[in-house]
């Protein structure tokens, strides 16, 4: 259990070094409520964790939420939301109207409506003064992103410095592997940190961000960061298996 303490947070000091005040973009392959709840509570989760180590060594956090209640940050942190960055860039609202608090020195903005709709050279300019105000005000700036038909991310993911990957070891990684090629597509100096949830243990959690890398790097010529392992609420490590009760257990994402 220490050992997954000291991996979890040294992968989080890598992720917040990166800049004075980092825009950091959340994204998970899982993004079907209905077929996957225990996905929206996870991806939340992370967020919220993020949030607290953050907040605990003295920073302060802003998370944008693209995603509607019932699955929203927000909603996490039994906060609701009604004002939304939209209305800003359409100047119906001030930033300051928007920003609600949703825990000490965490504040959060609803963007769910403004994560859908499309851009105008005007909303770029407008987008990006708010960005750098909320930038001015915080240590950290989280995007709890969501995916759109059209695009991979939404337009305020594409300006963050970094996307932070949840990666589910319960799943197969194709689909992460996929969201990863979309994202180089749509823009291909974005550095991307892979966050592993739901691993065994902190060697089954270093041996799926290896795999992902392995695939990333020798079909896309891209380097992935690892942010560590995550453990979700409730959850434990427990003491490791040997290969074959693994396999036979159908579970392969653990395996050194």
């Amino acid at each position: 259990m220490q050992k997954l303490r000291q991996d979890q947070a040294s992968g989080l000091r890598r992720l917040f070094v990166k800049s004075e005040t980092a825009l950091l973009a959340f994204a998970s392959s899982q993004q079907d409520a209905d077929r996957h709840l225990h996905h929206v509570s996870d991806r939340v989760q992370v967020l919220r964790q993020f949030a607290k180590r953050m907040t605990d060594g003295g920073g302060s956090v802003a998370i944008i939420d693209e995603h509607p209640a019932p699955g929203s940050v927000a909603r996490g942190y039994g906060v609701t939301l009604r004002r939304d960055l939209k209305q800003v860039l359409r100047g119906e609202r001030t930033l300051d109207d928007v920003i609600q608090i949703a825990a000490p020195h965490t504040n959060i903005i609803l963007a769910s409506r403004l994560a859908g709709m499309e851009f105008s050279a005007a909303d770029d300019i407008s987008l990006a003064g708010n960005l750098a105000i909320l930038r001015h005000r915080h240590d950290c700036v989280m995007i709890d992103c969501v995916h759109r038909s059209a695009r991979t991310l939404s337009p305020l993911a594409r300006c963050a410095d970094q996307v932070i990957m949840i990666v589910p070891a319960d799943e197969e990684l194709t689909a992460s592997y996929a969201l990863i090629k979309r994202i180089q597509r749509e823009r291909d100096d974005l550095a991307i940190s892979i966050v592993v949830i739901r691993a065994e243990d902190s060697m089954a959690a270093r041996t799926i961000y290896t795999r992902l890398q392995d695939v990333t790097r020798a079909h896309l010529g891209l380097a992935l960061e690892y942010g560590g392992g995550m453990l979700m609420e409730g959850e434990s490590y427990q003491p490791r298996r040997t290969a074959s009760s693994r396999v036979r257990n159908g579970h392969l994402n653990g395996m050194a």
